[in-house]
């Protein structure tokens, strides 16, 4: 019985031994888990705030040609009233 007992005793130390080994290690692999998704969002924030400003000069350009088109129809509307006045 008491051989039973010393077994099962040494088996429990052995047992909290490596719990008080491997819960550091979880621990660590929790946080780089956790640094590695922060890392990811970060990369993602990133990556959109980049699309979002290629849009918006895109936008700037595309605005800038409208109001290049529209001063050119101006100038031939005028171009072509003053060839009127003339004629």
């Amino acid at each position: 019985m008491h051989g039973q007992y010393l077994a099962s005793s040494r088996a429990g130390f052995r047992s909290s031994y490596l719990g008080s080994q491997v819960e550091p290690q979880v621990a660590v692999v929790a946080q780089r888990v956790l640094d590695q998704q922060w890392h990811l969002i970060a990369e993602a924030q990133l990556h959109l705030l980049a699309e979002a400003a290629r849009f918006a000069e895109v936008d700037k350009v595309l605005e800038r040609e409208r109001e290049r088109d529209w001063l050119a129809e101006v100038d031939l509307d005028v171009l072509v009233r003053l060839v009127d006045v003339r004629v």
